[in-house]
């Protein structure tokens, strides 16, 4: 039985990228989500079109969707933003936490509170968080039209090239990706 965990980590380390030991180690939990972790109660449901790194930011088991650099930005008003709308999508048995660097913090947050979405938009740029986790929601399926949906956004102050840094766990498997997407107009990224 252990060989056939140990088996099954290596299959699932190997087909995300990442390299594992093939001696099995003991049993760690996960690290404590970081941020405001978004309950899995929470999530929305919805059919997915094709998700392609054309039309969505895709990094490792997370994909933000419609997040491809033309995302409209609107100016503020009295100090409020209208949220970039992105539906977070992660695969199944995965907890992944994204998170805006520090040099960027002062003009980019995430927007996945579903009770910091009330009275509406436009929103406090205090409405956004710098970190947000999703956590392991559960089940095996490794497909994006399987995973967990939830909804929000990105809050930008001004066009900006906007990095987050995602950082996925799934059992012994840990994968780290940045991701970087222009925002509003002349905004490019190197």
């Amino acid at each position: 039985m252990r060989q056939v965990v140990a088996l099954l980590a290596l299959m699932t380390a190997a087909g995300t990228g990442c390299t594992a030991s093939p001696t099995p180690s003991p049993a760690t939990p996960p690290p404590a989500p970081q941020g405001y972790v978004r309950p899995c109660a929470s999530s929305v449901w919805g059919e997915l079109g094709p998700v392609t790194a054309r039309t969505d930011a895709l990094a490792g088991p997370i994909a933000f969707i419609g997040l491809n650099g033309d995302s409209p930005l609107t100016p503020s008003h009295d100090g409020k933003y209208n949220a970039i709308k992105v539906l977070a999508v992660v695969k199944q048995g995965w907890q992944v936490t994204v998170s805006v660097p520090a040099p960027e913090r002062g003009n980019a947050a995430l927007l996945y509170n579903p009770h910091a979405f009330s009275p509406g938009p436009p929103y406090p740029f205090s409405a956004g968080e710098p970190v947000v986790t999703f956590p392991n929601c559960g089940g095996t399926h490794n497909s994006w039209s399987a995973g967990t949906q939830f909804n929000g956004g990105l809050l930008v102050r001004r066009p900006m090239c906007m990095h987050l840094d995602i950082t996925a766990i799934h059992g012994p498997a840990r994968l780290t990706r940045q991701i970087a997407v222009p925002l509003g107009p002349g905004a490019s990224c190197p």
